[in-house]
């Protein structure tokens, strides 16, 4: 009888590269790359100032459009980012495990990874975790609050609203929810319906003061969020 041996090592090559994974290093660019986008979006509103100074007045208007979109989209790229980054720290056992943890699924292809090349699964869970949440996206304040609940900071959204009030950024009788859920709305409209209600003609109007408020928000919560769960600052 011809023994065979049907161990999952035996099936991937033994050779295998290490693929170090530190949080410190995915907390710092996850909100350097944010950053960078927020610099890119004030270096449009120099622009904007050119367009306006040579009488491009359509032009201007579509660029602010552009901005609300480009914000937004930082916005969940840095969701994104910071979802994998909230689950690797619970994973590494520097969070307690919550609930939504505890009732995470995943592949077979990342039990068959762990199994197969054990001293990388953090690597693989953190590519998983990419792979699964790609068709998603964290633009509105219900899918951030239940992203911060199943990493373990429920209280990081209430936290930035507490901040933005404080320095003055939430105007008088604004809430950070109803506002972003506010920008998302008219991000779809500028990306679905080239900014024009559904049964209308007119494109709605816009102004500078509008985009550089909705800047100032996102900007400041993302960085109270960024410090609450990357620092654990309470």
């Amino acid at each position: 009888m011809i023994r065979r041996d049907f161990a999952l090592e035996n099936r991937e090559v033994k050779t295998r590269k290490k693929r170090p994974v530190s949080l410190e290093t995915d907390a710092l660019g996850l909100i350097e790359r944010f950053r960078t986008s927020i610099r890119n979006i004030d270096d449009r509103f120099r622009l904007y100032h050119v367009l306006i100074g040579q009488r491009l007045y359509e032009e201007a208007e579509d660029l602010l459009r552009f901005q609300i979109v480009y914000l937004m989209s930082a916005l969940d790229f840095f969701m994104h980012e910071l979802y994998s980054y909230g689950i690797l720290k619970i994973f590494q056992h520097q969070k307690r495990k919550t609930e939504r943890y505890k009732s995470f699924r995943v592949p077979l292809e990342l039990v068959e990874q762990a199994l197969f090349d054990g001293e990388n699964i953090q690597h693989h869970l953190k590519k998983m975790i990419t792979e699964i949440n790609q068709t998603f996206t964290f633009m509105h304040p219900s899918r951030i609050k239940e992203l911060l609940h199943t990493i373990g900071y429920a209280d990081a959204f209430s936290k930035a609203q507490r901040v933005l009030r404080k320095k003055g950024i939430l105007r008088d009788g604004e809430a950070l929810a109803p506002l972003l859920e506010k920008i998302y709305i008219r991000r779809n409209k500028i990306s679905h319906q080239t900014d024009i209600e559904h049964g209308g003609t007119n494109r709605l109007s816009i102004s500078l003061e509008e985009v550089r408020h909705y800047r100032d928000v996102i900007f400041h919560a993302v960085e109270t969020i960024y410090e609450t769960v990357c620092h654990d600052i309470s």
